[in-house]
């Protein structure tokens, strides 16, 4: 197995539901925290829709279209642990929207104040790794998944977005400064013939104090998959513009060259 590039491109419109739930989970108390020493912002889980394309290249996109909110998710503001109407969605959707498919998960991080906020608190925690890692039914369609934080501003500000790092992207609102990572899921394939053919996920990018992947799934895992480092690009074009997800034919004379496309 080739390393190759995936690029996860999430529209305006997934842009304005993730983050809709990330300020609600936010700002609006909820009816069960009663004591004032409570935090009163709580994390949101949600599910995302799109489809996938195969580039000529040979890299892959993701392009999120929508995302919805797990109403009947447990949360609290240090984790929140989804509910199982997965199936039950993806029957809706593929009856009723067959053009758009289950991509994966998305879920938020909530900060009392964005100095909080270092490169570390806007990624996947170990704790995140290891709930993908560590699933015990495997889903085919769980490709990939997306991570919002939030952090209320002293002030209001209007500065424009910026790409933090090639799976991260930033931006303010008001009062509020987001980050929006994402992160590709990969299937480990047993290499021992007899067996089920999907053992588990492996999540990248890695953290360097990740464990390798023969440390997470021992002799099983496929040897292809011990020195795979694939680049994972977020690309938000309402945050940061729009770029080429593969080459585009250049214009001579208000024509394409031929042999461009």
């Amino acid at each position: 197995m080739e390393n190759k590039s995936y690029i996860i491109r999430v529209s305006d419109h997934a842009l304005m539901e993730l983050t809709l739930a990330a300020l609600e989970a936010y700002v609006v108390r909820h009816p069960m925290k009663k004591k004032k020493d409570e935090s009163a912002y709580l994390e949101a889980y949600g599910l995302v829709w799109g489809d996938l394309v195969e580039l000529p290249d040979g890299d892959t996109l993701f392009h999120v279209e929508n995302a919805t909110v797990d109403a009947m998710a447990k949360a609290t503001s240090n984790w929140v642990r989804p509910s199982n109407g997965v199936d039950m969605k993806k029957d809706v959707i593929t009856s009723y929207w067959p053009g758009i498919s289950f991509l994966g998960d998305f879920h938020t991080h909530p900060y009392d104040h964005y100095k909080d906020v270092g490169v570390n608190q806007y990624k996947f925690s170990d704790q995140d790794r290891k709930r993908l890692e560590d699933i015990d039914i495997l889903d085919p369609d769980f490709r990939i998944s997306l991570v919002l934080t939030i952090a209320p501003l002293q002030r209001k500000s209007s500065s424009s977005g910026k790409q933090e790092k090639l799976n991260t992207v930033s931006w303010t609102m008001g009062h509020f400064r987001f980050w929006l990572t994402a992160y590709i899921i990969l299937p480990v394939v047993n290499p021992n013939e007899g067996d089920p053919p999907d053992i588990g996920y492996l999540v990248y990018p890695r953290h360097s104090d990740w464990p390798k992947p023969a440390e997470v799934y021992g002799d099983r895992v496929d040897e292809d998959l011990l020195d795979l480092e694939p680049a994972v690009f977020l690309h938000v074009p309402s945050v940061t513009g729009l770029f080429e997800a593969t080459a585009f034919g250049k214009f001579k004379h208000g024509e394409f060259e031929p042999g461009t496309l």
